[in-house]
Order: C-alpha cells, then sequence, then structure tokens
C-alpha cells in the first residue's frame, strides 16, 4: 500500500510538472500566432494605405474596437483575424485590449497618441495612422503595433525608415523607446510644490529651477518627484539635472523607488547627486528586470545654501539601456 501511494504521488508530480511545461508552451505558441497575425495585419494596412482606403466600422459601439470589425478593405478580411485565446465570437460593445490590460484580450484598435481607448466610438481607421494592441500571455505584456514601429516583449523593437527598409535592434530587456516621459501616456507627479512647475520637468531644456522645474521646500518632510503609466514599463536608467539655482538646492541623497500599486515600494537605486556646481544632466544606471507603473526619485537631503531647505529639479528623463 505505501509503495503504491508513493507511486501514485510520484506520478501526481510528474503530472503536474507535464501540465506546467505544456501550458507554457501552450501560450508560447498563442504568442508565435499573434506575432505573426499583427505583422500580417501591418502590411494590409500598408497596402491600404497605398491604395488610399480609409477602413470603416459597421455601427461601432466601443471606443476600443477589435480589428476584426473592420470593413472594406481590399487587402485583407479583417473579419478573420481574432485572437487565438478567443473563440472567435466578436462583439462591437465588448472591449478588446486596453493600455492596462492584465489578461488576454482581443487585438484591438486604440488612440494613435496615448495608446487609450478612443474618446468616442471611431467610425473610420486611417490605415496610415494607427495603433492595435495585443496582448502576449507568456510574458503578460501589453504589446502594440502601429504603422512605423512593433514594440513586444520578444525584446526587438523594429522601426521603419524612409524608403521602406526595416532595422532590427539586438534583442535584449528593453522594448522601450528613448526617453519614456516622452510618453503621451505619462503622468507627472510631484510632492507640494513651493515654485516652479512639475510638468516642465521633461521638457529637457536646461533652464533653472523656477523657470524650468519644480523646487519644494523640504522642512522635514519627504520630497519626491514621480512619473508613471498604467501599463507598467521595463526602466534602468535615470537622468536627472539639478543644481543651484535662484535659491534652490541642489538634491544631494536620494533614492530611486519602483512600484506597481504606489503604496509598497522597491529601491531601485540609492546615491548621492554631485555638487552646487554641477550643471549637466546625470546618468544613474540601476539593474532592473521588473516593468514598474510607478517610478519615484525620492530626496533624502539636499546641500545647504542659500536657499536653505529649497530643492529643485530641473529636469528626468527615464530609459532602459540593454
Amino acid at each position: 500500500m505505501i509503495e503504491l501511494i508513493i507511486t501514485i504521488i510520484i506520478i501526481g508530480i510528474l503530472a503536474g510538472i507535464a501540465m506546467v511545461a505544456i501550458r507554457s508552451k501552450t501560450m508560447e505558441a498563442r504568442d508565435a500566432r499573434r506575432l505573426s497575425d499583427i505583422q500580417a495585419v501591418r502590411m494590409a494596412m500598408e497596402l491600404s494605405a497605398a491604395g488610399g482606403e480609409i477602413l470603416s466600422f459597421t455601427d461601432n459601439q466601443s471606443v476600443a474596437p477589435y480589428i476584426s470589425q473592420l470593413t472594406g478593405s481590399s487587402y485583407l478580411d479583417f473579419s478573420t483575424i481574432f485572437d487565438p485565446a478567443s473563440d472567435g465570437t466578436i462583439s462591437n460593445t465588448a472591449s478588446g485590449c486596453l493600455g492596462d490590460a492584465s489578461a488576454t484580450c482581443q487585438y484591438s484598435f486604440v488612440d494613435y497618441d496615448t495608446g487609450d481607448a478612443f474618446a468616442s466610438p471611431p467610425a473610420v481607421i486611417n490605415p496610415s495612422r494607427y495603433r492595435i494592441n495585443f496582448y502576449e500571455e507568456a510574458t503578460a505584456h501589453l504589446s502594440y503595433a502601429t504603422e512605423t514601429v512593433f514594440v513586444t516583449s520578444q525584446g526587438s523593437v523594429v522601426d521603419e525608415e524612409e524608403g521602406g527598409g526595416e532595422e532590427e535592434e539586438p534583442a535584449g530587456p528593453c522594448t522601450e523607446i528613448g526617453n519614456a516621459v516622452d510618453d503621451a501616456t505619462t503622468i507627472l507627479d510631484a510632492s507640494g510644490i513651493s515654485f516652479g512647475q512639475y510638468n516642465k520637468m521633461k521638457d529637457k531644456t536646461k533652464g533653472n529651477a523656477k523657470d524650468n522645474g519644480w523646487g519644494h521646500t523640504k522642512d522635514g518632510d519627504d520630497v519626491w518627484a514621480e512619473v508613471s503609466w498604467a501599463q507598467g514599463k521595463l526602466l534602468n536608467k535615470m537622468r536627472i539635472w539639478s543644481h543651484f539655482a535662484n535659491g534652490a538646492e541642489a538634491i544631494k541623497d536620494f533614492q530611486i523607488l519602483g512600484s506597481n500599486n504606489r503604496s509598497s515600494w522597491t529601491v531601485l537605486y540609492t546615491g548621492t547627486h554631485p555638487g552646487e556646481g554641477f550643471a549637466e544632466f546625470v546618468d544613474y544606471m540601476f539593474p532592473n528586470d521588473t516593468a514598474y507603473k510607478f517610478y519615484r526619485l525620492l530626496v533624502l537631503s539636499n546641500y545647504p545654501g542659500d536657499g536653505g531647505d529649497d530643492i529643485g529639479l530641473e529636469e528626468v528623463e527615464l530609459l532602459c539601456e540593454n
């Protein structure tokens, strides 16, 4: 009896391992289908744009319409395209992939500039200006495609250059393009403002704390500046510019934090910024393999000077570098 029980347990463990492996490979297979389908859709959209087509919806009621709702294309029958995790049932009122998607969802057209749902249900889609969100199961990542770029958690970003050529960057952990703060969906926030405007921290023009940045009087309280997005971003580099200007002291000791819920924070970097007279950008690299929705620069101390407890942060950038 003991031997039988042990045998059953071993068989159960092996079956569990096999099921996990099969599930993982199944998700990877669906992801491969997704990547292939989206590339095919992009090619069809390119042909539609070249042919001068404007693709229309029929009685669309969704602000994140499925691509298979499209009609009128001479180059691809969009009604045959649906996410491999879907049963193929399409509803005009159902939502597709949104900017904060956390589970498998139908390919969908979204606002080109923000990646979010449209303000109102669109009647047409311009095949030369579009954005399609889709979800990759194996990495639990929302990816997207436009007419010029294909962003995927598979580790590649393809930009189409003038003349229709394509250049593929080496695979790596980074999927963001350039300064993540340039994303139209970026939300800037900061602790209490004593002077300046924190929304100017991303203009990347070296100015001064009062005219081109944000300032806060510390007075013993936490001083922080924060950037966030609905969908997490994998980032590992922060560029900051802070120095003595118009009475605002430069940042001295600081931490870079990451969070996905804004209540529990992970310390990604602890360091000391150069002295008052250093009026240049400084790059801080930190190891990171997690896509966070919130990144915060927490100021622990500032350089003493004429500004007392006034702290100024002129510019900030967030990037990912392989």
